[in-house]
């Protein structure tokens, strides 16, 4: 009995010293948590953010009416971050582009800038370091990939481009999530000035017997605060200088059949204009195709601000009245050789059309299309066919060719100068389904036009499309 009695007092001793043990060591991992606690984000002290000096990095442009910027090469900015006490090891902060925060920045301020989009923009680096002791990281380097100048920053709205901190690692340490947005603006001043719009500075006549006179719609990129003064000078000499630069055969209209005033007073206030060119002839005695410029001369406002023409400064009007074309059913008819090769054809619409079957290309492989559409088109032969004599399309039958086709054309060089200006051929007015349409005289053109096309009746379509040269 008494030897159970000692063994069993040694157990128990043995579990005191154990559990001594246990609870030295438990105060121990005590502390070890509560010490690693302090390291955790939820804990940390030390925080680390964009100062006020770097949560807006704002630059201005200026833009001239020529379309280049005047104050700036290019944009390059700088950006640290700081904490807010001195790191007790080296932190580590990462960066990076938001450009969801675009939308929540306009809203809350009421701005209406554009992102600048990701692509455009390059950083010198996506981690900042900030030094044991130090409050500040090394410098992060911002630059703009695109140019200034043209038409890539022309938006008087403005641009931006959100830089956050992404992160931040290191002993006590987390990001402020209040802090830590950098927004990089760029606001952009326009120079005003008056002038036409550009790639929409040609007024396009298909029949002398709709023309008395052409509207010439003047625009300033902002309203001017004055009224303003602006010269115009009529060219109706333009025509032989434009035939000899793309081998057209536009004629001078008949001596003073055009007029418009000299000077024209822009009212302040409003940022377009509109100036009437008068015809004062009759049309019988327009034959053939027609070209005048109008060319502003000068603009002066009446108040202090300044203001210049824009480098769109002519306005073209053109009268497509020939009659180069005949149409017939008969293939043999039509001179010259048919061009069995159409793969580097391509259609360029200058309507919108909607199709039943098919779209304009489809003619290019003997597939049907179908529209009930007034539509027009322009065909891309794929390089300039020298003396091309002719057109054919094949309707799909007897009853679906268009009502009438009006045909241009232009040559490689005139379409890449001025995309908006053809040189009428004629009108015909097809039917039955194989529709030949023979030139008066061979052209060079890279680009023929099928203008005005409306159905007969309910629809039109088109199963091919050839052109013929003369060899």
């Amino acid at each position: 009995m008494r030897k159970k009695i000692e063994a069993l007092k040694r157990t128990i001793s043995s579990l005191s010293f154990a559990a001594g043990i246990l609870c030295t060591a438990l105060a121990a991992c005590t502390d070890e948590i509560n010490d690693y606690e302090k390291h955790t984000p939820a804990e940390a002290n030390n925080k680390v953010f964009i100062s006020e000096q770097y949560a807006s990095l704002a630059f201005s442009a200026y833009r001239t009416v020529e379309g280049t910027v005047s104050n700036m090469d290019t944009l390059i900015a700088k950006l640290v971050v700081n904490c807010t006490e001195p790191a007790g090891n080296d932190l580590s902060v990462k960066v990076n582009i938001d450009t969801l925060l675009v939308d929540v920045y306009n809203a809350k301020h009421g701005t209406s800038y554009h992102k600048i989009m990701s692509k455009w923009i390059a950083l010198d680096k996506s981690t900042l370091s900030i030094s044991e002791g130090e409050t500040e990281s090394d410098t992060l380097t911002i630059s703009l990939l695109r140019s200034l100048d043209e038409n890539n920053f022309d938006s008087t709205d403005g641009y931006i481009m959100p830089i956050i901190i992404v992160s931040a690692s290191g002993y006590d340490t987390q990001m402020d999530y209040n802090r830590r947005t950098s927004y990089l603006t760029l606001d952009v001043t326009q120079e005003n000035g008056v002038g036409f719009e550009e790639e929409n500075n040609v007024g396009l006549i298909w029949n002398a017997a709709d023309f008395s006179g052409y509207d010439l719609p003047l625009i300033a990129y902002t309203a001017p605060a004055n009224d303003v003064n602006v010269e115009l000078e009529l060219d109706n000499s333009f025509a032989n200088q434009f035939n000899g630069l793309y081998g057209t055969n536009f004629k001078a209209f008949p001596d003073n059949t055009l007029s418009l005033p000299s000077t024209v007073t822009w009212e302040a206030g409003s940022s377009t204009h509109t100036v009437h060119l008068d015809y004062t002839g009759t049309d019988e005695e327009l034959s053939g195709n027609y070209l005048s410029v109008v060319h502003i001369s000068d603009v002066t406002s009446t108040g202090e601000e300044p203001i210049k023409p824009l480098t769109t400064d002519s306005y073209y009007i053109i009268l497509n009245n020939a009659s180069d074309v005949s149409f017939t059913n008969d293939a043999t008819a039509m001179p010259g050789v048919r061009q069995e090769d159409r793969s580097g054809y391509t259609a360029i619409p200058t309507t919108d059309v909607s199709f039943m079957i098919g779209n304009w290309e489809s003619m290019f492989s003997g597939s049907q299309l179908v529209t009930s559409s007034v539509a027009s088109v322009t065909i891309d032969l794929g390089r300039e066919y020298q003396n091309v004599t002719g057109v054919y399309l094949r309707a799909a039958n007897n009853l679906m060719a268009p009502n009438n086709i009006s045909l241009s054309y232009a040559g490689e060089d005139l379409y890449n100068d001025y995309p908006n200006i053809s040189v009428g051929l004629g009108t015909v007015t097809p039917s039955g389904a194989d529709i030949y349409i023979p030139f008066a005289q061979p052209i060079n053109a890279r680009y023929l036009s099928l203008n005005d096309m409306a159905p007969t009746s309910s629809y039109y379509s088109f199963t091919n499309f050839y052109i013929y040269t003369q060899n």
